[in-house]
């Protein structure tokens, strides 16, 4: 039995996903990839947290840079599948699609008129594959993956490690926390 997900982004329909009895059906034009792995050394996160202590929850992050450049370099495909680590055991399976939030001739300018460069950042929107009541909204540049990600029973932040010395470093922990 197929039923069709619908899924709201504020009052904003964007799309929807096609699942069979609470699974994810993969639409034809999804890539399924790998944007971002665990970071190897977990056991760093004394000394990596040392001028932000972080949460006994947080998990580290290492994003795949070279995935990250071609999807922002490239048309997207229509939908994008993959796994976000939570935890040395649990992955969040996420479907998202590219949505626009800004038009594409969108320009800001500074006082004095000059133009203002705009960076490569794509916004996406979409689920947890399996998890209707869930809500994924992320930016995704050639540097990383910003976002969050909640359903009923969890909400995770997504973002870069600002006080480190490795600019690639991210962390995903619970919201609240």
């Amino acid at each position: 039995m197929k039923n069709s997900l619908l899924v709201v982004l504020s009052t904003t329909l964007f799309g929807t996903f096609p699942y069979t009895y609470g699974q994810v059906v993969s639409p034809p034009d999804t890539l399924k990839t790998t944007l971002i792995r665990p970071y190897v050394n977990q056991s760093e996160r004394g000394r990596i947290g040392s001028d932000f202590p972080l949460s006994p929850n947080a998990y580290l992050l290492s994003p795949e840079l070279s995935a990250l450049r071609l999807l922002n370099s490239y048309s997207s495909p229509k939908y994008l599948a993959f796994d976000l680590p939570i935890s040395g055991t649990q992955s969040l399976p996420l479907l998202i699609q590219e949505i626009a939030v800004v038009s594409s001739d969108f320009q800001a300018h500074t006082s004095s008129g000059k133009a203002l460069s705009q960076p490569t950042l794509k916004y996406y929107a979409g689920k947890v594959a399996g998890d209707d009541s869930s809500t994924v909204a992320l930016s995704i540049s050639d540097k990383g993956i910003e976002g969050l990600v909640y359903g009923q029973a969890y909400s995770y932040t997504l973002g870069k490690m600002r006080s480190t010395t490795s600019s690639q470093l991210h962390v995903v922990y619970p919201t609240q926390e």
